[in-house]
């Protein structure tokens, strides 16, 4: 499975298509007034038309899991169905977008890096906080 994932100021997806604002950005200062993960994965045409779990989480440059004031990790998941639409090449892959919009971070200075988790298949994409 391919992931492509970019950081931006504002991500949405919308009919399959993922709208970036402020995209490509990988420093920045804190706190973050707004952030978002954009996300396009190439679903193999043998895992669609089933259930595939997801998880994005934050980690620093030490591989730690960052959470917010709450304790609860910083992040989320759940689960996506890719299906085959009517007149598609078998044996191609699909396009999954996928954007998640994260506001009034607050982070220490440092790397970060967001992890997404995709049925197995792991991506990342890292930014600095001055």
């Amino acid at each position: 499975m391919k992931i492509y994932m970019i950081l931006a100021d504002s991500a949405q997806e919308v009919n399959g298509k993922l709208y970036i604002l402020g995209g490509g950005w990988d420093v920045a200062g804190s706190p973050l007034p707004s952030m978002a993960v954009a996300v396009k994965a190439e679903i193999p045409w043998t895992s669609t038309n089933k259930k595939l779990n997801w998880s994005l989480t934050l980690v620093n440059e030490d591989g730690n899991l960052i959470r917010d004031e709450s304790g609860n990790l910083m992040g989320t998941n759940g689960q996506v169905e890719v299906g085959r639409p009517s007149g598609h090449p078998e044996g191609a892959p699909i396009s999954w977008p996928m954007a998640v919009n994260i506001n009034n971070l607050v982070l220490a200075a440092g790397r970060y890096e967001w992890q997404l988790e995709v049925d197995g298949s792991h991506e990342s994409v890292s930014f600095i906080i001055r």
